[in-house]
């Protein structure tokens, strides 16, 4: 009786063969999915004069969801209402804009600015389908002169202006693409020539007038007066 249980654990002891381990599932590989790229900023002003769009920064906002205008408003983080397009600047306190027209309209003074020009007046808009702004009222237009050419003749009209040009007048519409305005209602004009060396202003005054930035050059008609601070 004995025997029976030694020769059964026999083979185990002579390293016979051992049960089986229960066969295991294969596993899936882990997928990590890639992380998202992040997206690029969007741009807070005109990336170039290539850049379609028109760009604006405000303190505060309404929405008018009948006819999809935006008033914005200033704020002490934002002094001003700001509008940006291409090398354009039209700033305000309160600024009407219409989406679909892309039209800009402020009942309050309001600053125009360009690479060559400052408009300023109590109130205005500005067309950016039009690239053209209307400004009215005590209307001042800042007109700086280009940099002189080097090559030019040492000699010539084009020497003796080399300060601002100030124009007054009632209202003025500007085509900021064309650099052309035309002033209209009790048009004044100051500026300063070089005479013996020394500055001299001259003030003149007309009825209609036609300013054209390319050329730098002022179109005077009807009653045309001009005197020189010497007489």
């Amino acid at each position: 009786l004995l025997v029976l249980p030694l020769l059964v654990l026999a083979p185990l002891a002579m390293g016979g063969p051992t049960p089986k381990a229960p066969p295991t599932r294969p596993t899936k590989p882990v997928v990590v999915p890639p992380k998202p790229e992040p997206k690029p900023k969007e741009p807070e002003h005109p990336t170039g004069n290539n850049d379609p769009r028109v760009y604006y920064h405000f303190g505060h906002m309404d929405y008018t969801t009948t006819d999809e205008h935006l008033i914005l408003t200033k704020s002490e983080k934002e002094p001003k209402v700001v509008f940006e397009y291409k090398d354009t600047i039209f700033k305000s306190d309160k600024v009407l804009y219409d989406q679909g027209t892309k039209i800009a309209s402020a009942p309050t003074p309001v600053q125009m600015d360009d690479a060559q020009n400052t408009i300023t007046g109590d109130r205005g808009t500005a067309y950016y389908k039009l690239t053209t702004t209307k400004i009215e009222g005590n209307v001042k237009i800042i007109a700086r002169p280009k940099p002189a050419n080097p090559q030019s003749p040492a000699k010539g009209a084009r020497k003796n202006f080399d300060s601002p040009v100030e124009i007054l007048c009632d209202r003025v519409t500007y085509n900021w693409k064309t650099k052309i305005a035309i002033p209209e209602g009790n048009i004044r004009i100051s500026f300063a020539i070089k005479r013996k060396g020394k500055p001299q202003k001259v003030n003149t005054t007309s009825d209609t007038m036609e300013y054209n930035g390319n050329t730098e050059t002022v179109c005077l008609r009807e009653n045309v007066k001009a005197r020189a601070e010497d007489g």
